[in-house]
């Protein structure tokens, strides 16, 4: 024979049931306000992230089109065609470099902001019930 083990339920000794004293109206409206402050920061968070995420993908289109008006100009005449292709290749060089750089800023960029954010995040969780 199979046993069974019975679950013993108790009323709370105050009547009100066992989640009343966390789920009060007090601990709702506090809880609703750090919701608020919270999406209140996150979003200034993500609006200044994505403002100067947009800044620096202006930077490297930039960067991208002075490439290419550069690539398109057609050599002088009567200029040494292997000194223009070895001048061409060393500012290759040197934007490519640039567009490095500026691509590892914006990495960092997006990084910086996203630690910031996981740590409003946990910071939300930290502050806990007010008194």
């Amino acid at each position: 024979m199979v046993e069974t083990h019975k679950t013993e339920t108790r009323p709370s000794t105050n009547g009100k049931g066992p989640f009343a004293e966390v789920i009060s109206a007090g601990n709702l409206a506090e809880a609703q306000k750090r919701g608020a402050a919270f999406l209140s920061q996150a979003n200034e968070l993500m609006t200044k992230a994505s403002r100067a995420f947009w800044e620096e993908q202006n930077e490297l289109f930039r960067l991208e089109a002075e490439q290419v008006s550069k690539a398109l100009s057609a050599p002088k005449p009567g200029e040494n065609l292997a000194a223009t292709v070895a001048g061409y290749c060393d500012q290759q060089h040197e934007r490519a470099e640039r567009m490095i750089a500026q691509m590892r800023r914006s990495s960092d960029l997006l990084r910086d902001y996203g630690w910031q954010f996981l740590a409003l995040y946990s910071d939300s969780f930290k502050q806990g019930p007010q008194a």
